[in-house]
């Protein structure tokens, strides 16, 4: 009887390559992709949608269309206006319609008025930048117009005390007309020991009499 094979002892395994681990997952990506995409890991948290402000977005608010009617607000600083103050004689009233209507034509401010005895021509001289201008004007109910007018210069003395004046020549005779009740015959610009006044004469009855303005302050004064 022949004696039996000796049994075989099993061949120890060898590793697999790396090479060959990196195509077998290869093949296993390329098998995945071609099918369904796979559910995803529990263990991965799914991302959490975009949080959103729970207070709603304030709307811009329209600029305003532009008014089509003119603001009734004028621009700039508004002039001021001359206080009221009563009716005079129709002497004073037209010295005074005479004085507004030179300084207007001429855009010069007046320092001295004289008229004849009806009032219907006055003299006066006006300050227009460095010149004197001497103007007649007649003046009646139809209105004011100039009859005749001279240049010259405007001395230091009366450019320095017109500089100085708050006072115009206007309101220094509404001044002492209103005060005294007289006429108005005369008024100018004068200097009494350096300081600048306003000398405005007037009729009261058979008298003439002489007061004085203070060109800064308007303090009217009987001059005795």
């Amino acid at each position: 009887m022949p004696p039996s094979p000796a049994p075989r002892t099993p061949a120890a395994r060898r590793p697999v390559p790396a090479a060959a681990v990196a195509v077998m997952a290869a093949l296993a990506l390329a098998a995945c992709s071609s099918g369904t995409t796979p559910a995803p890991d529990d263990a991965a948290p799914a991302a959490s949608p975009p949080t959103t402000s729970a207070a709603s977005p304030t709307p811009s608010t329209p600029s305003p269309e532009p008014s089509a009617e003119p603001s009734s607000t004028p621009s700039g600083t508004p002039t001021p206006t001359e206080p009221e103050r009563p009716t005079f004689d129709p002497r004073t009233e037209r010295a005074l319609q005479t004085i507004a209507a030179m300084e207007t034509t001429f855009g010069a401010g007046a320092f001295k008025v004289e008229g004849n005895g009806d009032g219907a021509e006055w003299k006066l001289e006006l300050a227009q930048g460095d010149d004197r201008l001497k103007v007649k004007a007649e003046a009646d109910t139809t209105g004011v117009a100039p009859t005749d007018t001279k240049r010259d210069d405007l001395d230091d003395d009366d450019r320095a005390a017109l500089g100085s004046a708050r006072v115009s020549l206007s309101q220094a005779i509404v001044r002492v007309v209103e005060s005294s009740g007289g006429v108005l015959d005369e008024a100018e610009l004068e200097e009494d020991d350096g300081t600048a006044l306003w000398k405005v004469s007037v009729r009261l009855g058979d008298d003439d009499v002489d007061y004085r303005v203070d060109v800064t302050t308007g303090a009217v004064w009987r001059d005795d």
